[in-house]
């Protein structure tokens, strides 16, 4: 199944002799059989994207369209659809924002080809986000305005739930820290991973350590992103501190980066 598909399509409005950027960022949530809620998983990845586009783009509008497989009558599926479809609207609602948003139930998806007929089917169960946005800009911070021993969040740099593989939103920023460490080849920094840990806020329960290495997995991923293109590896070093510093804020916040000046060394 899908983990989510991303399609971005580019459209060019021309007003008072400037060029505006719009894209339409498509975003895919599954649903089980006959069900019109997402289980914990689907949740956690819809909330992620949702997040990351709120950070990195202006809304100005959205479609969330429900649909269903083929299986149960047409009435049935078109109602499924519906409520999916309104489900993802309420679970994404938040009223300070007042985005534009049409809800639409479009009933089943009839499956056509034989030989992939399951999976088609899991597929069809689904609800599809379309976001019209225009780009955000980010201030990054530049590692020049850091004195040795200080560092910086890079708020722009996201990783997937349980994973050191970092959400696609960050190469732009990724690529602006490689420019930004060309220019100033003096610093020697240390990249430290961080990890979202529900036992910083649920206390009442314990949840067990399943990957007891992933923040130091995400800052080697960062690490080997740098050195492939082009950053000299005896300047980076990288650590993983687990969910020690929480920022107790989202589980997004937590799944971070952060980069601190080890020296100054003059070239």
């Amino acid at each position: 199944m899908k983990l989510g598909s991303i399609l971005l399509f580019l459209i060019v409005f021309l007003s008072t002799g400037l060029v505006a950027q719009q894209q339409i960022i498509e975003y895919e949530a599954f649903f089980l059989h006959n069900k019109s809620e997402l289980t914990d998983l689907e949740k956690n990845k819809l909330t992620i994207f949702h997040d990351s586009i709120l950070t990195n783009y202006s809304i100005t509008n959205m479609f969330i369209i429900g649909y269903a497989n083929e299986i149960g009558g047409y009435e049935y599926n078109h109602r499924l659809s519906t409520d999916r479809a309104n489900y993802i609207h309420q679970f994404i609602r938040n009223e300070n924002l007042k985005i534009p948003t049409e809800v639409v139930g479009k009933g089943e998806i009839i499956t056509r080809k034989e030989q992939d007929y399951k999976n088609q089917l899991i597929e069809n169960r689904k609800a599809v986000m379309r976001y019209a946005v225009y780009s955000r800009l980010v201030h990054t911070a530049s590692i020049s305005e850091f004195a040795a021993g200080e560092k910086m969040t890079i708020k722009s740099i996201g990783f997937y739930p349980d994973s050191p593989v970092y959400l696609p939103q960050s190469e732009p920023t990724l690529l602006k820290l490689v420019e930004d460490l060309s220019k100033n080849k003096s610093y020697y920094i240390q990249i430290q991973g961080h990890i979202y840990d529900p036992n910083n806020y649920e206390k009442d329960r314990v949840y067990p350590d399943a990957n007891p290495t992933l923040s130091e997995d995400r800052a080697k991923t960062i690490y080997h992103f740098l050195i492939q293109n082009g950053i000299d590896s005896t300047r980076l070093s990288y650590v993983g501190f687990q969910g020690k510093y929480p920022l107790n804020k989202k589980p997004q916040d937590d799944r971070r980066v952060e980069i601190e000046v080890v020296k100054i060394q003059p070239e």
